[in-house]
């Protein structure tokens, strides 16, 4: 991106992707085919990234500081479902992180189509793997918490818990396992110790009251965590179109 942004700035007469293309075969050393794949990741990865941390659509609002650095506001992702709960459009929000897992899956795919030749070519494949298992776990996260909200779901959250613990492993051995894998976010259900990151804590605190439901498919009461619904800096309502 730095690369791409400082020479555009020195000459906007060419595209992006000519800056992406020269990028890929002058800095990593990519043949034509491979660069061109490689530039087709990083357009994918931004539509991934779109659908699975914010939304495509003007039809509800969204708190896009409910993920921040490592961390998440699980009141704030509550808030989010509630939001599109209020407009008929829980449908919608599921179905664009279904989708950004989707497109993820397709970008790991392309990934591994880049020459054996290239030097570079496990760590992009490692990075793509690490943006499936987090989006992945976004999905599960919203899916999940989606459907305890509504009730009468028990099974289908039971099983979107175990998935998340079965991609959190999987996550854990990349991290472990491949050489270069960026570090991976906070997992613990407890608050961080960071100044500005209120209420932020370890993707876990997001599953783990769904981890035990009522007879109705919904939250105990004593695991209910109150939504944060606010109309400050964090909430919009303008379509990302």
């Amino acid at each position: 991106n730095a690369y791409v942004v400082t020479q555009w700035a020195k000459d906007t007469s060419f595209s992006d992707k000519y800056y992406a293309l020269k990028y890929a075969k002058e800095e990593l050393h990519m043949a034509d085919r491979d660069a061109e794949i490689f530039y087709e990741i990083l357009i994918m990865s931004a539509r991934a990234v779109l659908l699975g941390r914010g939304r495509n659509t003007a039809a509800y609002e969204w708190d896009v500081f409910w993920t921040r650095d490592q961390n998440i506001e699980y009141p704030r992702i509550l808030a989010n479902i509630k939001c599109a709960q209020e407009k008929k459009q829980v449908g919608l929000l599921l179905d664009e992180k279904r989708r950004s897992v989707e497109i993820w899956k397709y970008i790991v795919g392309l990934s591994e189509e880049i020459s054996d030749d290239t030097e570079k070519k496990p760590y992009i494949v490692t990075t793509c793997r690490y943006g499936l298992y987090l989006y992945r776990l976004y999905e599960l996260i919203y899916r999940a918490n989606a459907l305890a909200l509504q009730g009468g779901h028990r099974e289908e959250v039971k099983k979107a818990v175990e998935e998340y613990d079965k991609v959190w492993a999987l996550w854990e051995d990349l991290f472990e396992s491949s050489e270069g894998c960026p570090t991976i976010y906070a997992k613990e259900d407890q608050f961080l110790d960071l100044i500005g990151y209120n209420w932020n804590k370890g993707l876990d605190s997001a599953i783990n009251p769904l981890r035990v439901l009522d007879v109705n498919g919904k939250v105990l009461e004593k695991n209910k965590v109150q939504a944060i619904i606010d109309n400050g800096w964090g909430l919009t309502g303008a379509g990302l179109n």
